[in-house]
């Protein structure tokens, strides 16, 4: 389950481009002739729709074969007339795509013809799995379905395909809305980044409720023996509460500089030879409790800290207490250098099982019935602790702000791995992205944009009829 080595996280039709249908060849000699007799140039199709693509070709020379191709991508060969594919669009991609039917004869002449066509996004059930999520339509748990045809047509239109992974809704306790895309699929580990900090949260709440770590208000050094040796007065004053809630008063340069810049403590951490004695050795530069400040430091302390209370790893820990009665038997979660599992942002799981994670928090730290972590805990750790950034509060590794005017807890990871937890509409919502390319700030704000705010919206309130709904 783990690895070692050092790591650094961090109908709608639109305008078509003007491809156009003409005929090219590659031979002066027998050349044969191609021509698309379905579908036409600029056609729209809903995907799962099953297209038949009909081709005319002469009889200059001998055919040989008829060869299909969409996006470029090889799909099909038909050597005998009459010349046809039948082209299911269950797994295709959204939006504008490219048909294109090459045609050779027996003299090696080529002639092709290529066309667009729309496809358009079509709603299709999370499929039921054994052991896993109950599932239900989105008709069936209130949402105006219509609004989440436009939401994620328009998502595709955004070129969402070059960097979203999956997006996943779940209302009253079944998976609603399960869409992966590009070559991301249900069994695939997506990086959680930072939102790996809200489940350290979680394994500190479960110690301290099976009586391995005293309580939130007990020093943090008290924990730490291995480093006693950087303790000193001033840190004495820092509690366990104040390393959950990013309130040390530590120095730390993370929030103002780049990601990836030499000068971010995270990433001169992550390099280094051990990111706890790294973090630990800072001086305190502010009271501890009064001020917030990102500090990816203190969740690498919070490992170490039930490391030292249990004798575990996180992972070990997890895989007892939390993946195992979730049900979560696939995931990773790598070792840095100096031992230390990556709590700050290493941990690899599916979408299916990060949203049992917003579940189990959305019940209040219970799951198929059996108590997870205690009420309290769950409480305590989502309500507003302190002022973060923007109109953004800060609890115990989760994130809390008002959306749309419902109350909303949330986990945040780097190019936006989400999980939303809404108690109002009882729903969470999953966001997962790769986050190699691009404007990583444009991507998070076309993700927070269209999954957050507008499933908010699409989420009729308990009792309102939903008359604008489709299949």
């Amino acid at each position: 389950m783990t690895s070692r080595g050092r790591f650094v996280y961090v109908c709608l039709v639109v305008p078509f481009l003007a491809w156009g249908c003409s005929t090219s060849t590659d031979a002066d000699n027998n050349r044969p002739s191609i021509y698309i007799a379905s579908p036409a140039h600029g056609a729209s199709f809903s995907r799962g729709d099953t297209v038949d693509i009909d081709v005319e070709a002469s009889d200059d020379g001998v055919v040989v074969a008829v060869r299909f191709y969409l996006d470029g991508v090889y799909i099909g060969v038909d050597s005998t007339s009459p010349y046809q594919y039948r082209w299911s669009t269950i797994d295709a991609v959204v939006g504008l795509r490219q048909l294109r039917v090459v045609v050779e004869d027996d003299g090696g002449a080529f002639a092709s013809q290529e066309i667009a066509v729309w496809l358009r996004w079509a709603y299709f059930p999370p499929e039921q799995v054994v052991d896993d999520w109950q599932t239900s339509t989105l008709h069936e748990e209130g949402f105006d379905t219509l609004a989440i045809h436009a939401m994620m047509n328009t998502a595709y239109g955004d070129n969402f395909n070059d960097f979203m992974h999956a997006v996943l809704v779940v209302r009253n306790g079944n998976l609603v809305l399960e869409e992966y895309f590009g070559d991301f699929r249900r069994h695939n580990l997506n990086h959680l980044q930072s939102t790996t900090k809200s489940f350290t949260s979680a394994l500190i709440g479960i110690a301290i409720d099976r009586g391995y770590i005293g309580g939130v208000d007990d020093p943090f050094f008290d924990y730490l023996p291995r480093y006693a040796h950087l303790r000193d007065s001033d840190k004495d004053s820092i509690t366990l509460e104040h390393v959950l809630t990013m309130t040390p008063g530590l120095e730390w340069n993370e929030m103002f500089v780049p990601t990836l810049d030499a000068s971010n403590d995270n990433m001169i951490g992550n390099r280094g030879d051990d990111y706890v004695a790294y973090a630990l050795a800072k001086p305190v530069i502010r009271v501890p409790g009064t001020e917030w400040w990102y500090n990816s430091g203190c969740s690498m302390t919070l490992g170490e800290i039930l490391r030292s209370a249990t004798g575990l790893g996180a992972d070990q820990f997890a895989s007892l207490y939390l993946f195992g009665p979730l049900g979560i038997r696939t995931y990773d979660w790598p070792i840095m250098a100096g031992g230390h599992v990556s709590t700050h942002g290493g941990l690899y799981l599916r979408p299916r099982d990060m949203a049992k994670f917003g579940q189990l928090y959305l019940q209040d730290g219970m799951w198929n019935g059996e108590r997870v972590i205690s009420e309290e805990w769950v409480v305590a750790s989502t309500r507003p602790f302190i002022g973060a950034w923007g109109n953004t509060q800060y609890g115990y590794q989760w994130w809390f702000e008002n959306v749309g005017g419902y109350d909303v807890r949330h986990t945040s990871g780097y190019g936006g791995q989400y999980i939303f937890v809404v108690p109002e509409l009882d729903m969470v919502i999953v966001t997962a992205a790769g986050y190699d390319q691009g404007d990583i700030g444009q991507q998070v704000w076309q993700i927070l944009t269209m999954f957050r705010d507008r499933v908010l919206a699409a989420a009729l309130p308990a009792g309102v009829l939903d008359y604008r709904s489709v299949n």
